[in-house]
Protein backbone atom coordinates (compact mmCIF):
# COMPACT_ATOMS: atom_id res chain seq x y z
CA UNK A 1 0.00 0.00 0.00
CA UNK A 2 1.54 3.27 -1.13
CA UNK A 3 0.38 6.11 1.07
CA UNK A 4 3.53 8.11 1.72
CA UNK A 5 4.15 9.84 -1.58
CA UNK A 6 2.21 12.05 -3.93
CA UNK A 7 -0.92 10.02 -4.59
CA UNK A 8 -2.78 11.07 -1.42
CA UNK A 9 -1.75 14.71 -1.42
CA UNK A 10 -3.51 17.70 -2.89
CA UNK A 11 -2.24 18.94 -6.24
CA UNK A 12 -1.33 22.51 -7.10
CA UNK A 13 -3.28 22.32 -10.36
CA UNK A 14 -6.55 21.69 -8.45
CA UNK A 15 -6.20 24.74 -6.20
CA UNK A 16 -4.04 27.22 -8.10
CA UNK A 17 -6.30 30.26 -7.65
CA UNK A 18 -6.78 29.66 -3.92
CA UNK A 19 -3.07 28.98 -3.44
CA UNK A 20 -2.27 32.26 -5.20
CA UNK A 21 -4.44 34.09 -2.67
CA UNK A 22 -2.77 32.38 0.28
CA UNK A 23 0.72 32.88 -1.17
CA UNK A 24 -0.08 36.59 -1.59
CA UNK A 25 -1.27 36.96 1.99
CA UNK A 26 -5.02 37.02 1.19
CA UNK A 27 -6.48 34.72 3.84
CA UNK A 28 -9.90 34.46 5.53
CA UNK A 29 -10.17 36.49 8.72
CA UNK A 30 -10.47 34.82 12.09
CA UNK A 31 -9.75 31.27 11.03
CA UNK A 32 -6.90 29.12 9.77
CA UNK A 33 -6.77 29.32 5.94
CA UNK A 34 -7.84 25.97 4.46
CA UNK A 35 -7.04 24.97 0.91
CA UNK A 36 -10.02 22.64 0.49
CA UNK A 37 -12.64 23.72 3.07
CA UNK A 38 -15.17 21.06 2.03
CA UNK A 39 -12.59 18.27 1.72
CA UNK A 40 -14.24 17.11 -1.51
CA UNK A 41 -11.12 17.42 -3.65
CA UNK A 42 -8.78 15.74 -1.15
CA UNK A 43 -8.14 12.00 -1.43
CA UNK A 44 -8.63 9.93 1.72
CA UNK A 45 -5.69 7.93 3.10
CA UNK A 46 -6.80 4.32 3.77
CA UNK A 47 -5.81 2.31 6.85
CA UNK A 48 -7.09 -0.79 8.64
CA UNK A 49 -6.94 0.55 12.23
CA UNK A 50 -5.69 3.45 14.34
CA UNK A 51 -2.25 1.97 14.98
CA UNK A 52 -1.60 1.20 11.32
CA UNK A 53 -2.74 4.73 10.55
CA UNK A 54 0.00 6.10 12.77
CA UNK A 55 2.56 4.01 10.86
CA UNK A 56 1.24 5.52 7.65
CA UNK A 57 1.44 8.93 9.28
CA UNK A 58 5.11 8.33 10.12
CA UNK A 59 5.75 7.59 6.45
CA UNK A 60 3.91 10.70 5.40
CA UNK A 61 5.97 12.71 7.90
CA UNK A 62 9.18 11.46 6.29
CA UNK A 63 7.98 12.38 2.81
CA UNK A 64 6.75 15.79 3.97
CA UNK A 65 10.16 16.60 5.41
CA UNK A 66 11.78 15.44 2.16
CA UNK A 67 9.49 17.52 -0.05
CA UNK A 68 9.96 20.67 2.02
CA UNK A 69 13.73 20.08 2.01
CA UNK A 70 13.53 19.88 -1.80
CA UNK A 71 11.56 23.15 -1.87
CA UNK A 72 14.17 24.83 0.31
CA UNK A 73 16.97 23.56 -1.92
CA UNK A 74 15.23 25.05 -4.96
CA UNK A 75 14.57 28.34 -3.14
CA UNK A 76 18.16 28.57 -1.89
CA UNK A 77 19.53 28.19 -5.41
CA UNK A 78 16.94 30.28 -7.27
CA UNK A 79 17.18 33.17 -4.78
CA UNK A 80 20.96 32.78 -4.22
CA UNK A 81 20.41 32.78 -0.46
CA UNK A 82 23.90 31.57 0.40
CA UNK A 83 25.39 34.74 -1.12
CA UNK A 84 23.78 36.83 1.63
CA UNK A 85 25.94 38.29 4.37
CA UNK A 86 23.76 36.79 7.09
CA UNK A 87 22.45 33.25 7.31
CA UNK A 88 18.72 32.59 7.04
CA UNK A 89 17.25 32.25 10.53
CA UNK A 90 14.93 29.24 10.78
CA UNK A 91 12.37 29.03 13.59
CA UNK A 92 9.54 26.53 13.99
CA UNK A 93 6.06 27.48 15.08
CA UNK A 94 2.55 26.05 14.94
CA UNK A 95 0.88 25.47 11.61
CA UNK A 96 -0.81 28.28 9.67
CA UNK A 97 -2.13 26.87 6.38
CA UNK A 98 -4.24 23.71 6.49
CA UNK A 99 -5.26 21.28 3.75
CA UNK A 100 -8.85 20.72 4.91
CA UNK A 101 -11.16 20.76 7.92
CA UNK A 102 -11.08 17.72 10.22
CA UNK A 103 -13.77 16.57 12.64
CA UNK A 104 -14.00 16.53 16.43
CA UNK A 105 -13.15 12.82 16.59
CA UNK A 106 -10.69 12.86 13.69
CA UNK A 107 -8.84 16.20 13.50
CA UNK A 108 -6.79 17.17 10.46
CA UNK A 109 -3.20 16.50 11.57
CA UNK A 110 -0.34 18.17 9.67
CA UNK A 111 2.15 15.76 8.16
CA UNK A 112 5.12 18.16 8.48
CA UNK A 113 6.44 18.77 12.01
CA UNK A 114 5.84 22.54 12.05
CA UNK A 115 5.70 25.71 10.01
CA UNK A 116 9.23 27.01 9.48
CA UNK A 117 9.50 30.79 9.69
CA UNK A 118 12.45 32.23 7.77
CA UNK A 119 13.99 35.43 9.12
CA UNK A 120 10.77 35.86 11.09
CA UNK A 121 8.50 35.71 8.02
CA UNK A 122 6.37 33.05 6.35
CA UNK A 123 8.57 30.91 4.09
CA UNK A 124 6.73 32.13 0.99
CA UNK A 125 8.22 35.60 1.45
CA UNK A 126 11.81 34.59 0.70
CA UNK A 127 10.91 34.08 -2.95
CA UNK A 128 8.99 36.20 -5.45
CA UNK A 129 8.17 33.19 -7.65
CA UNK A 130 4.47 32.38 -7.38
CA UNK A 131 4.87 28.80 -8.58
CA UNK A 132 7.32 28.06 -5.78
CA UNK A 133 5.12 29.90 -3.30
CA UNK A 134 2.14 27.72 -4.27
CA UNK A 135 4.09 24.56 -3.54
CA UNK A 136 5.39 25.94 -0.23
CA UNK A 137 1.83 26.62 0.94
CA UNK A 138 0.58 23.24 -0.27
CA UNK A 139 3.26 21.19 1.47
CA UNK A 140 3.20 23.06 4.75
CA UNK A 141 -0.60 22.64 4.72
CA UNK A 142 -0.65 18.89 4.02
CA UNK A 143 -2.76 16.90 6.51
CA UNK A 144 -4.18 13.49 7.38
CA UNK A 145 -7.27 12.82 9.49
CA UNK A 146 -6.13 11.17 12.71
CA UNK A 147 -8.04 9.90 15.78
CA UNK A 148 -8.07 12.57 18.47
CA UNK A 149 -5.93 10.55 20.93
CA UNK A 150 -3.33 9.92 18.24
CA UNK A 151 -3.36 13.60 17.35
CA UNK A 152 -2.53 14.48 20.98
CA UNK A 153 0.43 12.06 20.96
CA UNK A 154 1.64 13.59 17.70
CA UNK A 155 1.55 17.08 19.22
CA UNK A 156 3.67 15.83 22.13
CA UNK A 157 6.26 14.36 19.74
CA UNK A 158 6.40 17.51 17.63
CA UNK A 159 6.60 19.97 20.52
CA UNK A 160 9.39 18.04 22.23
CA UNK A 161 11.50 16.81 19.33
CA UNK A 162 10.12 17.41 15.87
CA UNK A 163 10.37 21.20 15.90
CA UNK A 164 14.05 21.37 16.79
CA UNK A 165 15.01 18.59 14.36
CA UNK A 166 13.01 20.26 11.57
CA UNK A 167 14.65 23.63 12.26
CA UNK A 168 18.07 22.01 11.95
CA UNK A 169 17.10 20.35 8.67
CA UNK A 170 15.78 23.58 7.17
CA UNK A 171 18.81 25.56 8.26
CA UNK A 172 21.37 23.15 6.82
CA UNK A 173 19.63 23.24 3.43
CA UNK A 174 19.10 27.01 3.23
CA UNK A 175 22.53 28.02 4.48
CA UNK A 176 24.84 25.43 2.89
CA UNK A 177 25.77 25.78 -0.79
CA UNK A 178 25.29 22.61 -2.81
CA UNK A 179 23.72 20.59 0.00
CA UNK A 180 20.89 18.39 -1.28
CA UNK A 181 17.45 17.75 0.15
CA UNK A 182 18.64 14.26 1.20
CA UNK A 183 21.08 15.83 3.68
CA UNK A 184 18.18 17.75 5.22
CA UNK A 185 16.19 14.53 5.63
CA UNK A 186 19.18 12.85 7.28
CA UNK A 187 19.60 15.81 9.62
CA UNK A 188 15.94 15.59 10.65
CA UNK A 189 16.08 11.84 11.31
CA UNK A 190 19.28 12.15 13.32
CA UNK A 191 17.71 14.94 15.36
CA UNK A 192 14.73 12.71 16.15
CA UNK A 193 17.06 9.86 17.13
CA UNK A 194 19.10 12.12 19.40
CA UNK A 195 16.04 13.46 21.20
CA UNK A 196 14.21 10.16 21.63
CA UNK A 197 16.96 7.49 21.61
CA UNK A 198 14.95 5.22 23.92
CA UNK A 199 12.05 5.19 21.45
CA UNK A 200 14.30 4.14 18.58
CA UNK A 201 15.76 1.36 20.73
CA UNK A 202 12.36 -0.18 21.47
CA UNK A 203 10.80 -0.07 18.02
CA UNK A 204 11.04 -3.84 17.79
CA UNK A 205 10.11 -4.58 21.40
CA UNK A 206 6.85 -6.11 22.62
CA UNK A 207 6.16 -4.06 25.74
CA UNK A 208 2.90 -4.74 27.56
CA UNK A 209 1.12 -2.45 30.00
CA UNK A 210 -1.78 -3.14 32.34
CA UNK A 211 -3.28 0.28 31.57
CA UNK A 212 -5.07 0.05 28.15
CA UNK A 213 -4.61 3.77 27.45
CA UNK A 214 -0.88 3.57 28.20
CA UNK A 215 -0.63 0.53 25.92
CA UNK A 216 -2.37 2.43 23.13
CA UNK A 217 -0.02 5.39 23.56
CA UNK A 218 3.02 3.13 23.44
CA UNK A 219 1.73 1.22 20.40
CA UNK A 220 0.98 4.50 18.59
CA UNK A 221 4.45 5.95 19.28
CA UNK A 222 6.05 2.69 18.22
CA UNK A 223 4.02 2.68 14.99
CA UNK A 224 5.01 6.29 14.23
CA UNK A 225 8.70 5.52 14.63
CA UNK A 226 8.37 2.41 12.50
CA UNK A 227 6.86 4.53 9.74
CA UNK A 228 9.48 7.26 10.13
CA UNK A 229 12.65 5.17 10.49
CA UNK A 230 11.88 1.94 8.62
CA UNK A 231 10.48 3.51 5.45
CA UNK A 232 12.75 3.53 2.41
CA UNK A 233 12.66 7.02 0.96
CA UNK A 234 12.15 6.94 -2.79
CA UNK A 235 14.70 9.47 -4.02
CA UNK A 236 13.35 9.19 -7.56
CA UNK A 237 9.93 10.35 -6.35
CA UNK A 238 11.39 13.38 -4.57
CA UNK A 239 13.51 14.27 -7.60
CA UNK A 240 10.40 14.04 -9.81
CA UNK A 241 8.58 16.26 -7.35
CA UNK A 242 11.41 18.81 -7.59
CA UNK A 243 11.06 18.72 -11.39
CA UNK A 244 7.30 19.37 -11.06
CA UNK A 245 8.00 22.35 -8.81
CA UNK A 246 10.47 23.81 -11.29
CA UNK A 247 7.92 23.40 -14.08
CA UNK A 248 5.29 25.15 -11.95
CA UNK A 249 7.73 28.00 -11.36
CA UNK A 250 7.35 28.87 -15.05
CA UNK A 251 3.65 29.68 -14.52
CA UNK A 252 2.53 33.11 -13.30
Amino acid sequence: MRTAGSEYRQRVADFRRRLNDFASGKVPKGDRPRIDPSGRKTRVVPSTDDIQRFTVYGRRRLFSVARIAALFEIMRDSEDLTARAAKVKVNAQGAFWQAFQGTVDNPACHTCPALLMLDGYYPTLLTSNMGLRRHIVLDFADCMRMPVLINKIDRLLDDNAGWAAFEQAGSVILNSPGVSWAVGVGTYKEGMRDMFPEMVAIIGSKAHFADPELQLQFDACQAFYEGLFLTSLNSGEINRYAAEVKAEMGRP
